[in-house]
């Protein structure tokens, strides 16, 4: 009798843990409503006129420098770069869906900018990185990936053994 009742709480601990992992019934409302109601679709830019550019505000925020290598004009840093800006095609009233004002999800599933450091040196720069976005009801969309950069940093050697460096 204490293995059923054990075996019970466990079921219902186990359904309460999916049930939460999977969203609420609105957020899959929701979901279901941007992704295939719109015909969101992660190819297109999010524009309504396609000679209009997508004004993409970007923050840069330094965390480490990891490595700076004189010999090879290499600079490695750690850093955040967010990204925003506006997608018309993920817009939503947030009373439709009991209230909800704001979704996380993997930014593989939407449009996310090209950028490019025009003195990467590192191949794979250019990959996506994986992180969530966030996505207001508004259509607003943050995008806060960290990257490692390894960029070329041409200096005059005459600076050396100097503390400080100024790349160009």
């Amino acid at each position: 009798m204490a293995q059923l009742k054990r075996m019970k709480i466990c079921i219902i601990i186990l359904y309460c843990l999916l049930y939460s992992t999977l969203g609420s019934p609105d957020e899959r409302r929701l979901l279901k409503y941007l992704f295939i109601e719109q015909q969101h679709n992660k190819l297109e830019r999010p524009v309504q006129n396609t000679s209009v550019p997508v004004s993409v505000d970007i923050k840069f925020t330094l965390m480490q420098i990891m490595d700076f290598d004189p010999k090879k004009q290499v600079l490695v840093t750690n850093a955040w770069v967010a990204h925003m800006w506006q997608d018309y095609s993920m817009t939503w009233k947030p009373q439709d869906f009991g209230g909800i004002t704001t979704i996380r999800i993997p930014s593989t599933t939407i449009w996310i900018p090209d950028i490019v450091l025009h003195n990467s040196v590192d191949e794979k720069f250019n990959s996506p990185t994986e992180a969530n976005v966030v996505i207001q009801h508004t259509g607003d969309i943050l995008y806060f990936p960290r990257k490692i950069f390894k960029s070329s940093c041409s200096f005059s050697t005459e600076s050396i053994p100097s503390i400080s460096v100024a790349c160009s």
